[in-house]
């Protein structure tokens, strides 16, 4: 009777250990989970924050504001084309180059706008190429673009650029490199600036 016992006593307390240790892994699959959503959680946030700065500052300025003032270029040399994976940030850089007065030509697919380049290069003034998209980087589509028309200009897009990077980005003969997010206002100038070189 008394081995009995102890073997249940035994069995009882690996039952307990065997319990706290899948209660332990439980919680550390919890901590891991919440800890991944909210890695997501937060890029989300920063993705929506830059969005929402874009959108806020896309809103009219008051009349008179230098950044809104046309260049003397004429309307069919004013394509400009963004060429952006991300649909809402093309969205609203599309919306602030139609508020300069401005046409946009938008492109999610580096690879589709390199062939209408290809086929319509001087109908566009300036390209403004997001950095990093999974077809094919803002950089060697700027050079690709570059063969094509050695005038080209050019303003890349970034979230980060490293000082080597920027000091290889800025051989190619770009116009400008802008961090994300972007105000209204900086791209204006910018777009402005590239326009008149």
């Amino acid at each position: 009777m008394k081995k009995r016992n102890s073997r249940n006593e035994t069995i009882t307390k690996i039952y307990e250990k065997t319990n706290r240790l899948i209660k332990g892994i439980d919680d550390v699959r919890r901590e891991i989970d919440s800890s991944v959503h909210s890695e997501k959680l937060l890029q989300a946030e920063m993705d929506a924050i830059s969005i929402k700065k874009l959108l806020q500052t896309a809103l009219p300025l008051p009349k008179g504001d230098t950044a809104l003032k046309k260049t003397d270029a004429s309307e069919e040399n004013q394509a400009i084309m963004i060429v952006d994976d991300e649909e809402m940030i093309l969205q609203v850089t599309c919306l602030i180059i139609s508020k300069m007065g401005l046409r946009p030509l938008a492109f999610s697919s580096s690879v589709k706008a390199l062939e209408y380049y290809s086929k319509h290069h001087e109908k566009v003034s300036l390209i403004i190429l997001d950095m990093i998209m999974p077809e094919m980087n803002g950089r060697d589509l700027f050079l690709s673009m570059k063969a094509i028309n050695p005038l080209i200009k050019g303003i890349l897009l970034s979230g980060w650029v490293d000082t080597d990077t920027t000091d290889e980005i800025n051989t190619l003969g770009l116009s400008g490199i802008l961090h994300k997010p972007i105000e209204k206002v900086v791209l204006e100038e910018s777009i402005l600036q590239a326009l008149e070189s």
